[in-house]
């Protein structure tokens, strides 16, 4: 299912370290609407899928692509991916590229 695709995507960015050094960040509330309005069945979403902790200084997905992974109707080549682990990398001591 293509619009699923960012499933991975996503756990792949959590684990990266959105979160807080605390590990009490604030949700970033419009990504995960976003999420839930366009994945088609209620079975892929869980806790790691339509949740993304929102930071000031790391770059989500939806700021750096103007959407999020996944989106109906968009399909970002790895040129576009790179560009955003490097962001990522310029944003977090935690990422390396």
């Amino acid at each position: 299912m293509r619009r699923n695709a960012f499933i991975p995507f996503v756990g792949l960015v959590l684990a990266l370290g959105l979160g807080s050094s605390t590990g009490l960040a604030q949700e970033d509330a419009e990504y995960a609407q976003r999420i839930k309005e366009y994945t088609t069945d209620p079975r892929f979403l869980s806790d790691l899928v339509d949740y993304l902790p929102s930071s000031e200084t790391v770059p989500s997905p939806l700021e750096h692509f103007g959407e999020i992974i996944g989106a109906p109707g968009i399909l970002h080549n790895t040129t576009d991916i790179y560009g955003y682990m490097r962001a990522l990398a310029e944003a977090s001591p935690r990422v390396e590229v």
